[in-house]
């Protein structure tokens, strides 16, 4: 079996760089989901909401 951690795979190829480049992309990435959540409304709100749950699930799954 081969351990799997993101964020430990980046630190260790990239250096704190590229995890900081990670964690900024990964926040810019929620905040701009969570604000197109607050201000539309019907069915883009509701693909919105699937797909930050998809980017949280695979986001997730590439931690394990």
């Amino acid at each position: 079996m081969y351990p799997h951690n993101l964020v430990l795979e980046l630190g260790a190829e990239n250096g704190l760089i590229g995890v900081l480049i990670f964690g900024a992309l990964i926040i810019v990435t929620f905040a701009i989901g969570l604000t197109f959540l607050k201000r539309e409304k019907g069915l883009a709100r509701v693909v919105v909401r699937y797909l930050l749950v998809v980017c949280c699930f695979t986001l997730l799954n590439a931690m394990v």
